[in-house]
This record gives structure tokens, C-alpha cells and sequence, in this order.
């Protein structure tokens, strides 16, 4: 039994930058053709680096749960937050964006 998406058509990749603390990154995602967010990828600085491998792991796991229907609002209310309301992590800082994506 298959637990996530078919995907026998193309679809569309965004790309956008992001700025975290200072680091700038790269944040790719791949849509369904009705808008539908399906996979996430990245690229970033110091390839090999212990926040790159951080980043890695945290896509892997945000793709596990997009293809599992998880609704981004569900990820977006359970991240930590500041008193200004920004994340308080690039990996929370990437659900935002995702959230946030058109």
C-alpha cells in the first residue's frame, strides 16, 4: 500500500530566499497542479556543517508529514515563537515561509 501522493503529472517548483540570523538559504517546493504543497527541498550555507545537517533533517521530516496530509496550520501553531511572534529556529522559520507561501 502507497502512503503518500502518485505523482504521474509535473508539477511546479518554487523557489524562494530566506534570511535566519544571518544565514541565507534557498527553499524549493513542489506543488501539485490544483496549488497543493507536496515536497520541500533546500539548499543553504556550509554544506557538511552542523546546522546544514540540521536542515536537512528537518525537511525530511516536514516532507514526511506533507505527504501525509499534516495541515501546515497544525505545524505552524505548535512551533516556539518569540515575543514578536518570528520563530525561534530556522526550522520553525521554514514552516512559516511554507505557511506563508501563495
Amino acid at each position: 500500500m502507497r502512503d503518500h501522493e502518485d505523482n504521474d503529472w509535473r508539477w511546479e517548483t518554487r523557489i524562494r530566499a530566506i534570511t535566519y540570523e544571518g544565514y541565507r538559504f534557498n527553499i524549493a517546493t513542489g506543488h501539485h497542479p490544483d496549488g497543493r504543497l507536496l515536497e520541500l527541498a533546500y539548499s543553504g550555507p556550509h554544506n557538511g556543517s552542523a546546522l546544514a545537517k540540521i536542515v536537512d533533517d528537518a525537511c525530511i521530516v516536514i516532507n514526511e508529514l506533507i505527504q501525509r496530509h499534516c495541515p501546515l496550520d497544525r505545524l505552524t501553531g505548535s512551533i516556539r515563537r518569540n515575543s514578536d511572534g518570528e520563530a525561534e529556529s530556522i526550522i520553525g522559520e521554514i514552516v512559516m515561509q511554507l505557511a506563508q507561501a501563495p
